[in-house]
């Protein structure tokens, strides 16, 4: 499950997506603390991405994308593990470049897709421990301005679906995600069955 897959190699570059297992690969992404892992999946002729990092990541991962893919090249879908800033920042960004939907589990979606300017008062209703005690106290002492240039524009909105039970993966036929919720109410993790990964 990618999210809690620690990998023991030296830290790819944006234009050098590393290979961790058939057609799956990444890369690390963001700055700081607000680093995290970004993925690639192919699947036929067709790939898509998994989280998206912190917003502003969007060339970074676009340059690593066209390195594995070619140029212009647009995934066929957007897959988020969870809402986090660090792994939903440049979701935005992306699905307007590339013109395509992001999915995530239906418990993500209140939070996805509110206003930046109530962010804090909203996750309170949603929050985990890990939100209450780490993440909205570094929110809270962020600047405004940065804190609401890492957090989902607005107008997300109408870009946004949840995974259905009966459909699978979006893009990925030969994939299941799983709820694992704990670390989010609506947290998910990826599985391909054919080879365990």
């Amino acid at each position: 499950m990618f999210t809690s897959y620690r990998l023991r190699r030296a830290r790819p570059s944006a234009s050098q997506p590393q290979e961790i297992a058939p057609n799956v690969y990444y890369i690390e992404v963001g700055t700081g603390i607000m680093r995290s892992n970004v993925y690639f999946v192919r699947s036929g002729s067709s790939w898509v991405l998994i989280d998206t990092g912190t917003a502003k990541c969007d060339h970074e991962i676009q340059q690593a994308a066209e390195s594995l893919f070619g140029v212009n090249t647009r995934p066929s879908a957007i897959l988020l593990t969870h809402n986090h800033p660090d792994h939903a920042g440049s979701a935005p960004a992306l699905t307007r470049r590339w013109n395509c939907l992001v999915y995530m589990h239906p418990e993500e979606l209140p939070l996805i897709t509110m206003d930046a300017s109530n962010y804090l008062t909203t996750v309170k209703k949603y929050a985990n421990p890990l939100d209450t005690w780490v993440l909205l106290p570094l929110l809270r002492i962020m600047p405004k301005r940065a804190r609401e240039s890492m957090l989902p524009e607005s107008s997300f909105k109408q870009l946004v679906r949840t995974f259905d039970p009966g459909t699978g993966v979006p893009g990925l036929p030969d994939w299941k995600w799983i709820h694992t919720p704990g670390h989010t109410a609506g947290h998910v993790s990826f599985f391909r069955p054919g080879d365990r990964v």
